[in-house]
């Protein structure tokens, strides 16, 4: 399912990337849109402005929520692989 073997680096930003099998990301992505409504970000949070900590959280009030953003990035790379599995490109995705 994973492969660490072989770590790769990730050309743009240098962090080191695995390859997981999409069914894997698609099923966990399924769980977090049922559990969060189809909403975006984290299926535990509820910002007043997705993705954005809400003024009653202190030095984190109106910075972008890193957990949502994790939740985004699996959502966007599940569809981005979805694409390519219909144009035959494949059906594992890598991620950082």
């Amino acid at each position: 399912m994973f492969q660490r073997d072989d770590p790769r680096e990730c050309k743009k930003c240098g962090m080191e990337t695995v390859t997981i099998q999409r069914k894997l990301l698609v099923d966990l992505v399924d769980v977090w849109s049922k559990k969060s409504l189809g909403k975006s970000g984290s299926p535990n949070h509820r910002h007043s402005v997705p993705g954005v900590w809400d003024s009653d959280n202190g030095k984190l009030a109106g910075k972008p929520c890193a957990e949502c953003a994790l939740y985004d990035e699996a959502r966007r790379i599940v569809a981005e692989s979805h694409n390519a599995s219909l144009s035959g490109r494949g059906t594992d995705v890598t991620t950082k």
